[in-house]
């Protein structure tokens, strides 16, 4: 069940690494210039980070997502934050509820979405975390 859901996500995960590591690139780029000017000006600009353009495109396609889709990308994503080795075929099904279940997620269920949203979008290396996740749940 879990894993049929998981392959049927994955270009949607990819979509999300993608834009992830746009909206990392803007920030480490807008960061640089903050470090370099070091002035009140730039801080209060720098402090409104949250303006960037590529954090709301990211923002903007997780929202998109369903409430199961939200919930399978942050498994994933905790997957490959914490897991130390790759998922088994034979044991896939079961770490993944395993995680799903620690996490507090139950498929069809509701969700506080907007925090999940943020909680991932907290996630500086969103985007590693999501393919190391594939990366130990992918075994075709």
């Amino acid at each position: 069940m879990y894993y049929e859901k998981f392959i049927d996500l994955k270009p949607k995960i990819f979509d999300v690494v993608k834009l992830a590591k746009e909206y990392m690139r803007d920030y480490d780029a807008l960061e640089k210039e903050y470090e370099s000017k070091k002035d009140v000006d730039f801080m209060e600009e720098f402090d409104a980070f949250h303006d960037i353009e590529s954090k709301q495109k990211l923002r903007n396609y997780l929202k998109s997502l369903t409430n199961d889709e939200i919930m399978i990308l942050q498994t994933v994503m905790y997957i490959g934050r914490d897991e130390r080795r790759k998922i088994l075929e034979s044991n896939f099904n079961y770490i993944f509820k395993q995680k799903f279940e620690v996490l507090g997620f139950e498929l069809g269920k509701e969700i506080d979405r907007s925090a999940e949203i943020s909680m991932m979008m907290s996630k500086s290396p969103l985007a590693r975390y999501l393919i190391e996740g594939i990366g130990k749940l992918s075994y075709e």
